[in-house]
């Protein structure tokens, strides 16, 4: 009789490096000066599956560099993405 193998639920912590890049903005073809560039964040994170093929998962961006101008807008203070993971 074979032997079947089931996965236990996992823990996993993370770390990853998130990067934003926006062109300039052109308003009735000029170009705003203000607009675009680049932003990076460092994200602390959690996995947890729950066993071979599912996972949820919930990670916080916070911005390490801001290089990416909002003139007219919010600058986040820090971001919080969350998800969920199936393996087909």
């Amino acid at each position: 009789m074979p032997r079947i193998h089931v996965q236990r639920s996992q823990v996993n912590l993370s770390l990853e490096l998130v990067g934003t890049t926006a062109t300039k903005d052109k308003v009735m073809g000029a170009t705003v000066p203000e607009s675009g560039g680049t932003e990076f964040f460092l994200a602390p994170g959690l996995q947890y599956f729950l066993g071979p093929r599912w996972g949820i998962e919930a990670a916080v961006e916070v911005p390490i560099s801001r290089g990416l101008a909002r003139p007219f807008s919010l600058t986040p203070d820090f971001i919080v993405i969350w998800g969920f993971r199936g393996v087909f």
